[in-house]
């Protein structure tokens, strides 16, 4: 019987041995664990910034293919340069001929043949590329009246080659 004592003593040494190694063990695991559980949220965070990244790139990317799109329309600044464009010629050309028989609305003879010229029922539909010729049909305007525009983005720079008004 004695030894049986001492062999349940020895088995509950070992085992609470065995459950003090265990513990040890799943202490670190946890650790580990919660290492790794940090990484990934880290990781996870940067991924979610890089989603947002791209679909802002890929945003910008269809923006320009849309505006640089010979077929697209032309963008609202565009309309607004080409009606300013417009409006300039169609002042100039009232001016020179105030008081004279030839005296008509410009402004409108100007957005018919824009209309008839480039075959659009408004302006706002000219593609990208009919608007670059638009433009440079314009530009004959300018040229035929002795303008010249000073700022190619600003229409309402132009001035007189012949020293003024």
């Amino acid at each position: 019987m004695a030894a049986f004592g001492r062999a349940l003593t020895t088995l509950a040494e070992q085992q609470s041995s065995y459950q003090r190694a265990q513990t040890q063990a799943m202490i670190a695991v946890r650790g580990t664990l919660s290492d790794h559980e940090q990484r990934l949220a880290t990781q996870e965070g940067r991924l979610d910034k890089a989603a947002q990244v791209m679909g802002a790139t890929i945003r910008e990317v269809r923006n320009l293919k849309e505006r640089l799109d010979p077929g697209a329309t032309i963008t609202d600044e565009q309309a607004a340069e080409l009606s300013t464009r417009v409006k300039v010629i169609a002042e100039e050309l009232t001016r020179q001929t105030a008081g004279t028989p030839h005296q008509k609305n410009y402004y409108a003879s100007l957005f018919g043949e824009l209309h008839r010229r480039f075959r659009v029922s408004s302006y706002m539909n000219l593609t990208i590329e009919k608007y670059e010729q638009a433009m440079s049909w314009l530009g004959d305007y300018d040229d035929a009246l002795g303008r010249a525009t000073t700022d190619p983005d600003d229409p309402m720079a132009d001035t007189r080659l012949d020293g003024g008004y």
